[in-house]
């Protein structure tokens, strides 16, 4: 009996980390929160019997806006994390997330930096994007500020900051991409 019962606890325990697993599958891929997004949810209702059907540009709208917020996130922390050590590596890859013209800058970057020869001192700096916020978006191009926490890391210890960086995304085919990137000033 005691046996029966630890292999239904066993069941049960994978099943619920099964559960767990897709949840945050889900929770961090924004194609899939789309395809699983029920069909209801518009933010819109109507008690109009004669009223025309609603639209699927509120889902359309929410989409988007995961997909923008998506590669804002991701783009923001790679392109401002980084060592002294890795050669530009996390500017190389944050090319994924970039326009043609974009990344034509960002390869002149890496170019003017890697010119000024090795760095002597080891820093490092971690990004860690807080708040996304979307202050313009239509159908195709985007303004999103990300404001991240900062940390540098060197031989005079660590300093921890906050500072935001202003992005210019576009829509190219189905792809939201990031077209320009300013760093603010730190308070």
């Amino acid at each position: 009996m005691t046996r029966r019962i630890l292999l239904i606890l066993i069941a049960a325990v994978i099943l619920v980390a099964l559960g767990l697993g897709i949840v945050l599958l889900v929770d961090r891929t924004p194609a899939l929160q789309n395809a699983l997004a029920p069909a209801g949810d518009t933010n819109e209702t109507t008690n109009n019997a004669n009223a025309a059907p609603a639209t699927n540009d509120n889902t359309n709208a929410h989409s988007d806006r995961a997909a923008i917020e998506y590669v804002a996130r991701n783009f923001s922390e790679l392109y401002g994390s980084g060592t002294t050590q890795n050669d530009f590596v996390n500017i190389i890859e944050a090319k994924q997330w970039g326009t043609a013209n974009f990344n034509s800058y960002l390869d002149r970057l890496v170019a003017l930096e890697r010119s000024k020869g090795p760095h002597q001192k080891f820093t490092r700096t971690i990004s860690t994007a807080l708040v996304i916020k979307i202050s313009k978006q239509a159908a195709a191009t985007a303004a999103v500020t990300v404001t991240l926490q900062r940390t540098d890391s060197g031989e005079a210890g660590d300093k921890q900051y906050y500072q935001d960086i202003h992005l210019d995304e576009v829509k190219q085919e189905a792809n939201w991409k990031i077209n320009a990137a300013t760093w603010q000033p730190t308070e």
